[in-house]
Formats: structure tokens, C-alpha cells, sequence
């Protein structure tokens, strides 16, 4: 926080595998630290790292030390970080840098109860013959695949096709191996 506040840099010299699915594996670097989220209950920093969007779950990181070097372009980095972090479901890196109308649809009972919380800046609810349907503007990534599973048979993928291939592929895989 205080590196944050400060415009401080902080050389990560050990951290363990990325939990988030970032495609940025180095184990010593950099960090431009620009922001801390509370997801899931983990605490993460966010930030960049050789020009790339790094978030970080404060339990990966395992040995650091607070840099002397400060970075000064603060706003630009911070838009930036902010302007990718909207295109996620959550906080996983998505599959590539596009924005997919996500529409689903959902069992009345799951409909009424997905309504109640925030899960993206982006859904919208709108009552149908078969319960409800969400849509959400956002990138395809790990997080919005499991979170989707968790609704089992109470949600079906209208939109896109490739959100659809990606889940049918994870779930015919999931049951392989547990077959």
C-alpha cells in the first residue's frame, strides 16, 4: 500500500505459479504497483511489469524488496491497468484482447438470485418465457468458464459460440478424467 501511494517500484524476487491464469509467468521482476483488489477474498496488487497488466495474489509473493526507483506516469498506468481490468470477468486474463455480448440463459429461481449481486458493470437482466436472460460486455477467460459451471444445469450459453466451445471442451475434459 505504502509503494502504491508512494510511486514506489518493487522487485518481486520470488513468487510461486499464478493462480489468475497470467500469461506473464517470470518468477523475478519489476512491478509498477498501481492498485490493490479485494476478490474472493484474496488481496491482489495490480500493476505492470515490462508493459505487461500483472495482478498478483499477495500469497504468491514470496521474497521482494522496495525499490529506490519511482515511476512518475502514475495516471496514464493506472488508466490503463483500469481499462483492461473492466474487459474481465473478475480478475483472470482473458483469452485474447477481445470483448465478447455474453448472453446466457438462466432458470427463473438462478435468474432471481444472480440479480441480487454485482458481477460484472456490464450485466443486465431481462425477464423471458424460460426464467432470464444476462447479458454482459466482457472478455472470455478461466473465471467466467468456472463461473458458469457453478450454475450447472440452471444456465445454458446463448452467445457467443465460442464461449460455448470453450465451456463443452472443459466440461468433456472434467469428465474424462473423472470417468
Amino acid at each position: 500500500l505504502w509503494c502504491i501511494s508512494q510511486s514506489y517500484k518493487i522487485r518481486i524476487e520470488q513468487k510461486v505459479l499464478d493462480a489468475t491464469c497470467c500469461s506473464f509467468n517470470k518468477t523475478e521482476f519489476v512491478l509498477t504497483p498501481l492498485k490493490l483488489i479485494i476478490h474472493r477474498g484474496s488481496l491482489y496488487v495490480c500493476g505492470m511489469a515490462e508493459k505487461n497488466i500483472v495482478v498478483l495474489d499477495l500469497c504468491q509473493i514470496i521474497e521482494y524488496k522496495i525499490s529506490t526507483k519511482k515511476f512518475r506516469n502514475r495516471d496514464e498506468l493506472l488508466k490503463k491497468l483500469n481499462d483492461d481490468l473492466n474487459k474481465r470477468f473478475g480478475i483472470s486474463e482473458n483469452i485474447d484482447n477481445q470483448v465478447y455480448q455474453i448472453e446466457l440463459e438462466l432458470s427463473e429461481i438462478t435468474g432471481e438470485y444472480l440479480k441480487k449481486f454485482n458481477w460484472h458493470h456490464t450485466q443486465k437482466f431481462k425477464l423471458s418465457q424460460k426464467g432470464y436472460i444476462m447479458t454482459i460486455e466482457c472478455g472470455i477467460n478461466r473465471e467466467l468458464v468456472s463461473w458458469i459451471f457453478q450454475w450447472m444445469d440452471n444456465v445454458r450459453i446463448l452467445k457467443p459460440e465460442i464461449l460455448k466451445s470453450i465451456y463443452l471442451s472443459q466440461l468433456f475434459k472434467s469428465s474424462a478424467i473423472n470417468t
